[in-house]
């Protein structure tokens, strides 16, 4: 055999892995994907949860408004409480959606924030690792 190929074989010039740190810390990143699922669906809750809210808010806010429309003396005073009826559903659905977009938006974070926090703790992790090879 020539020296390179005797070199490629020989097992005993490789680092040496902390095994325990490694497998401790892919406990860690399961860990964190964990708590980044329970974030997940208890985003979800809220949000739908919230959305039943807005629909049925805005089914009980439309019998009054037909009412108001079916009792309308003239057609321009039908015209005039539909477009203000318009109005306040439009302003409802506006003020609605950035409510969601709130909510969506914290639960995002709620469910990035652990995993964020595991690649710097990963990569802090390679980094110990790698130092105590060179030492």
């Amino acid at each position: 055999m020539t020296k390179n190929a005797e070199s490629f074989f020989d097992f005993t010039q490789l680092p040496v892995v902390d095994m325990k740190a490694l497998v401790e810390g892919q406990c860690k990143t399961v860990e964190a994907f964990g708590a980044a699922n329970w974030a997940a669906f208890e985003g979800a809750q809220k949000i739908f949860r919230r959305q039943a809210e807005m629909v049925q808010e805005s089914l009980s806010g439309m019998v009054p408004g037909f009412g108001e429309l079916a009792t309308a003396a003239t057609p321009g005073d039908a015209a005039a409480t539909q477009a203000r009826l318009c109005k306040g559903a439009y302003e409802k659905a506006a003020a609605d959606g950035r409510e969601l977009v709130d909510l969506v938006t914290k639960s995002s974070r709620a469910v990035t924030a652990p995993i964020q926090k595991r690649i710097v703790e990963s990569l802090d992790e390679i980094k110990f690792q790698a130092d105590k090879l060179d030492a």
